[in-house]
């Protein structure tokens, strides 16, 4: 007999016989009777109150396992994937999947899947995308009753997985991002990474747009293949029919090399947001789309500098503010310095910000006088300047003293920062007397 036709007949004979509170014990699934089940969640389940006895407790999953083996020769990363039986529930409404993931015997990762209508038989999903440390993993599921239902309420856990191990490889792939098009509207740019032509077939690029007055939600997504544009050193993607769709708002894109199998090269982490697309005034912003395209390229050069260089501005570039993503990259990166050189109402600035010295605090731009007030080297129009050095990678101060025809001693003067004449580090900035 079906079980919606079970549980009526068993609502029926209780209302005859006994109050409702008499049918839990009928309808609840226990641990005792499905051995295995755990009756407490490790993020806590709240104490049950009568209303919530009286409701049917959901069954949890029974059946799962990790990835579909059959499809991994053409698809490695299917192992990392993971799917479960929803049961044959015939009962009408609407609940969520609670799954829980434990690495090396910790709490790792939860996910709230979307709510489903059943009967549903097999669900999916890929764990693939949170798997980015080596270690051995394991999940466990729960059905969750929706907010506000009268009838249902949540199972228990289910048992645990069986353990899957996980080895990152020391291949991985790099940081991509990218930049807004100056002239077209909507179309996004993204240079390419530097991959043996072996592994293009491998790798996949993830583009993936958001609105800020969408909550930061991605609002469309383009999948790319390397191999497919492998004889473009730039790639770009047109995201103007979802911008149209979407309506005005302020758009940026973020972008991640993905790996096709996950045990021989490592996915890269998601690059940097880009600069905004401001799309919430009719007006023509060309200005402001050719602003948003310097600002996406000075991030990109800072995102593929090499470890302890300078990127550098020159005043030609007619850039003197610089954007919040840009900030954060330079915070984000630590390591790489950024020397500006720009003309302000008539006055000359020069400005250096020393790697690992980029402050985070969400100013969303920082103008020529912010910038001047917190990073200047020296106002070139005030007649009062100190020349100024920012260390690259392999410099001594023997050597800096020889390019700038003084000494040791004297630099060591100028510099009291530094108690050490035979260390001083990339990015620093030292007075040259």
């Amino acid at each position: 007999m079906k079980r919606r036709v079970m549980i009526a007949s068993l609502m029926a004979l209780a209302m005859l016989t006994s109050p409702v509170g008499g049918l839990n014990s009928m309808l609840r699934v226990s641990a005792e009777e499905e051995p295995g089940l755990e009756m407490r969640s490790v993020t806590g389940n709240a104490s049950e109150t009568e209303e919530d006895t009286e409701k049917v407790q959901l069954n949890a999953p029974i059946v799962f396992d990790w990835g579909d083996i059959s499809s991994i020769p053409v698809f490695p990363n299917a192992k990392y994937t993971i799917w479960w039986d929803g049961g044959n529930i015939e009962e009408d409404g609407i609940f969520n999947w609670e799954i829980e993931f434990y690495k090396d015997g910790e709490p790792y990762f939860s996910e709230i899947q979307p709510c489903r209508t059943f009967p549903k038989l097999q669900f999916h999903f890929t764990f693939r995308d949170q798997v980015s440390e080596s270690g051995t993993y394991k999940f466990r599921i729960r059905a969750v009753a929706a907010s506000g239902d009268e009838i249902y309420r949540d199972s228990e856990w289910s048992r645990w997985s069986e353990e899957i191990t996980y080895v990152r490889p020391e291949q991985e792939l790099g940081v991509v991002s990218g930049y807004w098009d100056a002239e077209k509207t909507g179309i996004f740019h993204f240079e390419q990474l530097d991959i043996s032509e072996s592994l293009l077939g491998d790798v996949q690029y993830i583009v993936r747009l958001y609105g800020q007055g969408q909550g930061d939600k991605a609002c469309a997504s383009k999948y790319i293949s390397a191999n497919t544009c492998k004889d473009s050193a730039v790639v770009d993607v047109d995201f103007s029919d979802a911008i149209s769709q979407n309506g005005g708002d302020r758009y940026y894109v973020t972008v991640q090399a993905d790996s096709r199998n996950i045990d021989v090269m490592a996915r890269g982490a998601v690059g940097p947001e880009s600069g905004i697309l401001d799309t919430t005034s009719r007006s023509d912003n060309s200005a402001q789309r050719a602003e948003n395209s310097s600002q996406g390229k000075l991030e990109s050069g800072i995102a593929a500098a090499a470890s302890g260089t300078t990127v550098k501005v020159t005043r030609d570039e007619n850039i003197n503010t610089l954007s919040n993503s840009v900030m954060q990259q330079l915070v984000k990166r630590g390591d790489v310095a950024l020397e500006m050189e720009y003309t302000y109402e008539g006055v000359d600035y020069h400005v250096i910000i020393p790697a690992g010295e980029a402050v985070d605090n969400e100013i969303a731009w920082y103008g020529p006088l912010y910038l001047a007030a917190h990073y200047s080297v020296a106002n070139t129009g005030s007649g009062n300047s100190v020349p100024a050095y920012i260390v690259q990678q392999g410099d001594t101060l023997g050597k800096i003293a020889r390019d700038y025809h003084t000494t040791v001693a004297r630099l060591a003067a100028a510099n009291p920062q530094i108690r050490n004449v035979n260390r001083i580090t990339a990015g620093q900035v030292i007075s040259i007397d």
